[in-house]
């Protein structure tokens, strides 16, 4: 048992896992999660990879199959995800009503993706993890004007109302569209 499953599996009984070892014991998730972040984006890049191998052979193929003749002038269109077929896109994507680039799929899954899978969780989670409420951690928590917390928030809005009066816009107009949302 490793010291990650250790320390649920005492969290799961219901006691209380001893600090110290809880923090020594954060370590291994963190590696972990970095390691399978690092094999997501390379398993993307060789995938890249194998279906620009797969694009050449069949090139190659066709161009066997039909040497000398005039249709090997012109060559198909590979950038989209299965040809850009409708009934792919469809079938795979549901709502989705226009081609997607291969190469533009898989930078959202090497970068967006990977980041997100790695970072992922509940509002509720990031607060615990955080130390934090989870009003506090979406901006929802009310705060009492004459605390620090309270000032300071009063500063950054006084702040970004100077900015956008600079930029031309007005801060007045701007909040009262944004509560009209």
């Amino acid at each position: 048992m490793t010291s990650f499953e250790l320390t649920v599996a005492t969290a799961a009984k219901g006691s209380q896992p001893n600090v110290s070892f809880r923090t020594r014991s954060l370590s291994f998730p963190a590696k972990e999660v970095a390691a399978a972040e690092t094999r997501h984006r390379r398993i993307v890049d060789e995938l890249e990879q194998a279906r620009q191998d797969l694009v050449d052979a069949r090139a190659t193929q066709v161009w066997v199959l039909l040497y000398p003749h005039q249709n090997l002038m012109s060559s198909p269109d590979t950038r989209a995800v299965a040809g850009g077929r409708r009934t792919a896109m469809e079938r795979h994507f549901p709502g989705v009503q226009t081609t997607l680039l291969a190469r533009n799929l898989f930078a959202c899954l090497r970068e967006d993706d990977a980041a997100f899978c790695a970072q992922v969780s509940t509002v509720d989670q990031a607060a615990a993890i955080n130390g934090v409420s989870a009003g506090r951690l979406t901006g929802r928590e009310a705060l009492w004007s004459d605390s620090d917390e309270g000032r300071a928030e009063a500063q950054r809005e006084r702040e970004t109302a100077r900015r956008l009066a600079e930029q031309g816009h007005d801060p007045e107009k701007l909040a009262a569209d944004i509560k009209g949302l």
